[in-house]
């Protein structure tokens, strides 16, 4: 049986394989983002992964886009949001030797206390065999 650490390692492995790692500044980190980055940062966590023998979870791969300062104000960099969503899209549909996994939905959601938005890809991930 699988855990939830292979899910995120499969992930991991993945995401630092694909366009996702030249697009963004930053780094790729499992559970946690270093609490004083700045950068375009991807963490990818988990909700949830059964425990049958055809096992299904969800994983999150949040992309973290720092905002830019136009008039003082701090506003959603929104090429930079596009342009790491473009590279996203390689999550699409992925199959591999014993596993499958799919984006499921997207969504943006702003952290105000760090001056960022985030790209939450929701991915459902399956175990095969």
């Amino acid at each position: 049986m699988k855990t939830t650490s292979d899910a995120l390692d499969v992930l991991f492995k993945f995401i630092n394989d694909s366009i996702i790692k030249p697009t963004v500044s930053g780094g790729i980190y499992k559970l946690k983002r270093p609490t004083s980055s700045t950068l375009e940062d991807v963490v990818i966590n988990s909700v949830a992964l059964g425990d049958s023998n055809y096992q299904e979870g969800v994983l999150n791969v949040n992309v973290y886009v720092p905002n830019i300062t136009v008039n003082n104000s701090s506003l959603p960099n929104t090429a930079r949001i596009k342009a790491i969503e473009n590279a996203c899209k390689v999550l699409q549909e992925v199959y591999g030797e014993g596993y499958s996994f799919w984006v499921s939905s997207t969504s943006i959601y702003e952290e105000t206390d760090i001056k960022s938005h985030y790209i939450n890809n929701r991915i459902e991930f399956r175990f095969i065999g």
